[in-house]
C-alpha cells in the first residue's frame, strides 16, 4: 500500500473575480521511502497540492477528492487530527527557513519543543540533549553553537539545515519540501539534496519535493509529476521524464524562467512524446487518457491562479 495516495484532488479558491481552480483532478501515489517530485512553473498548482497534503487550506477554499496518508483520509479531517500528524508523521521544509523558525527563540529550544510536544522526549532535559544529534544529522557542522543561536545569527545555509532538523526531529514518514533550495547557491543546493537522500536511505523518510528547477528534479530522482495550470500532464521516472528536456512540455529550464522551448500537449506533435508501451513518460493532459488524467471541467478556471504558489503556513506545519 502507498504511504501517500492522492485521488482526484481538486482545489478551488473563491476570489473577487470568481472561482479559481488551482488544482484540477490530480491523482498521484508515493510509496514509503520513495521520492516524488512535483515539477512545474509558477502558478502550476504544485504548492497547492503540497498544502492539501499538509491540511493547510486557505480561507474561502474548497477541497475535494482524497488524500490518504498511512490509510487515513486528510481531506476534511479536523484540526486536532491533523495536528497529531503534522510535525510527527509529516515534516515540512519551506523555501524560506525563516518561515519555519521563530526569530525570538534559539534553534535548540524550538527543536526541543517539537520533541516534547509530540512525545518524542521524556522531559525538557532529554529533549535538549537530543538536539545536537538532530542538527548534526541534518548536516550542521557545529551543532552546539547552532542550537544556542537565534535564526538571524546563522547563515542562509545553516538556517535551512536547522529548519530541516526541525522538520525531521520526530522521524516523520513523509517530508514535504516546497522549493527548499531556491535561495541557496549551487553547492548548498547539492548538499541539501544529498541530505534528503541520506534521510531516505537511513530513516526511510519519503520525500515529496516541490520545485520549478529541472536540475533539482533531476538530482532528486525518483518519480516526477509535471503540473501545468493545475493539471497533471506527465508522470514517470525522472530519468525518462527529464530525458526529453528542454523540449519537454510545460517544464522551464534552469535560468530561463519558463521561457524555454515547449511542445504542445498530447496530440500536438513534437518531441518528448511517450505513448503507451513506448517506454517513455506518460503524457496525461486532457484527452490523453490514463490513470492520472484530469477529469474535472476547466470551466471557471482562470488562466493563472494567483494563490497557487503562495507558501503554506510553515510554522503551523512544523509544529
Amino acid at each position: 500500500m502507498s504511504l501517500l495516495r492522492i485521488s482526484g484532488l481538486t482545489v478551488e479558491h473563491q476570489g473577487p473575480g470568481g472561482t479559481v481552480r488551482a488544482v484540477d483532478g490530480v491523482s498521484l501515489a508515493l510509496p514509503a521511502a520513495g521520492t516524488l517530485v512535483l515539477l512545474g512553473e509558477s502558478g502550476s498548482g504544485k504548492s497547492t497540492v503540497a498544502r492539501a497534503v499538509l491540511g493547510l487550506a486557505r480561507r474561502a477554499t474548497r477541497t475535494s477528492g482524497s488524500v490518504l496518508f498511512e490509510g487515513a483520509e486528510l481531506v476534511g479531517a479536523g484540526e486536532r487530527a491533523l495536528g497529531r500528524i503534522r510535525g510527527r508523521r509529516i515534516g515540512y521544509v519551506a523555501q524560506d527557513p525563516t518561515a519555519s523558525l521563530d526569530p525570538l527563540r534559539t534553534v535548540g529550544r524550538q527543536i526541543a519543543e517539537v520533541l516534547r510536544r509530540h512525545g518524542e522526549a521524556a522531559g525538557r532535559r532529554a529533549a535538549r540533549a537530543a538536539v545536537p544529534a538532530l542538527l548534526e544529522a541534518a548536516g550542521v557542522a557545529d551543532p552546539e553553537r547552532v542550537a544556542a543561536s537565534l535564526p538571524h545569527q546563522l547563515s542562509g545555509g545553516q538556517r535551512q539545515r536547522a529548519a530541516i532538523a526541525l522538520a525531521v526531529a520526530c522521524r516523520p514518514a513523509l517530508l514535504v519540501a516546497d522549493e527548499p533550495t531556491t535561495a541557496l547557491d549551487v553547492l548548498l543546493r547539492a548538499r541539501v539534496l544529498e541530505l534528503f537522500a541520506r534521510l531516505r536511505d537511513t530513516q526511510g523518510t519519503a520525500l515529496l519535493l516541490v520545485t520549478h528547477d529541472l536540475d533539482v528534479a533531476r538530482r532528486a530522482g525518483g518519480e516526477v509529476a509535471v503540473l501545468s495550470a493545475g493539471r497533471l500532464t506527465t508522470t514517470g521516472p525522472a530519468s525518462q521524464v527529464l530525458g526529453a528536456a528542454p523540449e519537454f512540455p510545460h517544464v522551464p529550464t534552469s535560468g530561463q524562467g519558463g521561457g524555454g522551448p515547449r511542445v504542445e500537449g498530447p496530440g500536438g506533435g513534437g518531441p518528448g512524446g511517450g505513448g503507451p508501451g513506448g517506454g517513455g513518460p506518460r503524457h496525461e493532459g486532457p484527452g490523453a487518457g490514463g490513470p492520472y488524467t484530469a477529469t474535472s471541467s476547466s470551466a471557471g478556471r482562470g488562466a493563472h491562479d494567483p494563490y497557487a504558489e503562495d507558501p503554506p503556513v510553515a510554522k503551523e506545519a512544523a509544529r
